[in-house]
């Protein structure tokens, strides 16, 4: 499995979020993530 994300501060409130998932077990299976984050 691979797995990579990357945080971006689009405010001094909120931030965007990403995640990657790669599996390689059999067939290939990719899953993503995206969020927002709310910054206290």
């Amino acid at each position: 499995m691979l797995t990579g994300g990357m945080d971006v501060k689009l405010t001094p409130k909120l931030t965007a979020t990403t995640a990657a998932n790669v599996l390689f077990l059999g067939d290939t299976e990719f899953d993503l993530t995206v969020g927002l984050g709310y910054n206290f």
